[in-house]
């Protein structure tokens, strides 16, 4: 099989697994709504940019219909980023001023489409071909760019949308947070990879470049084989937060005198904290897997500002590890009971609060070193 061969099959499944990606997040049934139709619009443009490789045998490169289908690619990091946010906060709302994301687009067929009218074989052998030619080199350039640009903006989205989650969820969001941050590294690295293929063909490395195409088109399969399986076994992974919150800091930051001492707290804090950690062993709110810092303002009748300032930075931990040890600590003692009969590991781990097994035992592990099934087998002794 000859290498053109195999890069035509590699396009027509890498579009055929997108699109049929694309048609299943645009349908399917979920909370996640907006992110999946981003998610979705992305991945019929990256269809049409991987189209590239089995196109050409079509549309003629100097056309305008392949122009066009080219310059669709400055729409996919804009669509990426709006994915990356509307997964990460479930307020997230499209504006009018987010059309300014289409500027990138626009100029590049205000640029390239006059450079693409004519006869397409003159146009190859023409000067204005190399017009054309210097204008495309110019802009694919300033699309790298622009992606890394946005890269560095999603990375920025991820370290809020973790602190966030953090500082004001209890539940654990690091299912979400590692899939978003897996798919921005993939993501990464294939453009990566692709802009290393395109800098092999203008340089001493130019024998190099068929292998570098063939390790891209793998590499671009591989991370779309990954992403469907993941979106088909895991439809209901993305669970929002709240995109007006506000970082602790920035809190302690506003209210803080330039008079006061940061490391004393004085008798009134002293008093809630003690009052929030009596709050949480009698009435025991950390038992629902939905409570938030908001819900336990509310029940404490505080604001969520100043508890979060209470708890994140006063006290010194997260949210969701302040949460996390009284769960922990019940957990412990429905372990150690020696009644019949015992209630599974499983059952307890719901019972106190968690959703998820492995955030359980990531839970348990971290505040007692031991795993639960170790713990169990210590309390027999």
């Amino acid at each position: 099989m000859t290498q053109g061969a195999f890069l035509n099959i590699i396009s027509i499944l890498a579009v055929f697994i997108c699109m049929l990606l694309a048609a299943f997040l645009w349908t399917v049934q979920s909370n996640s709504r907006t992110s999946n139709r981003f998610f979705a619009v992305f991945l019929v443009l990256t269809a049409i940019d991987l189209s590239n490789w089995s196109a050409y045998t079509i549309i003629n490169p100097f056309s305008i219909a392949s122009t066009f289908k080219n310059n669709l690619s400055a729409l996919q990091m804009p669509v990426f980023l709006g994915y990356m946010v509307s997964a990460c906060y479930s307020d997230f709302r499209l504006k009018p001023w987010h059309v300014l994301l289409t500027i990138p687009f626009v100029i590049m067929n205000i640029t390239l489409l006059p450079l693409a009218y004519g006869d397409p074989a003159a146009l190859a052998q023409s000067f204005v071909n190399a017009d054309y030619l210097s204008a495309f080199g110019l802009i694919e350039i300033s699309s790298h760019v622009l992606y890394y640009t946005y890269m560095a903006a999603i990375i920025i989205v991820l370290r809020r949308f973790r602190d966030l989650s953090m500082e004001y969820y209890a539940a654990d969001q690091s299912l979400t947070f590692t899939w978003l941050s897996q798919l921005t590294a993939v993501s990464l690295l294939a453009h990566t990879l692709a802009l290393v293929k395109n800098t092999a063909r203008f340089n001493d490395a130019e024998e190099l470049f068929p292998l570098f195409q063939v390790v891209v088109a793998v590499s671009v399969l591989t991370v779309l084989v990954w992403t469907a399986l993941k979106a088909l076994y895991q439809p209901e992974l993305f669970r929002g937060i709240d995109g007006t919150l506000v970082r602790t800091r920035k809190l302690v930051a506003d209210n803080t005198k330039e008079t006061d001492d940061p490391r004393q707290l004085s008798q009134e804090k002293k008093a809630q904290i003690a009052a929030i950690k009596q709050y949480m062993k009698t009435a025991e709110p950390f038992l629902s897997d939905a409570l938030t810092l908001n819900s336990l303002a509310q029940q404490l009748s505080m604001q969520p500002r100043e508890l979060s300032v209470l708890i994140n930075h006063d006290i010194g931990v997260h949210f969701f590890d302040f949460v996390n040890a009284y769960r922990i600590e019940k957990a412990k003692l429905l372990l150690s009971q020696t009644s019949t009969p015992k209630k599974t590991i499983l059952e307890i781990l719901y019972s106190v609060g968690f959703n998820s097994k492995s955030s359980f035992n990531t839970a348990f592990k971290k505040h007692t070193h031991i795993t639960p099934t170790q713990f169990r087998a210590k309390s027999k002794v």
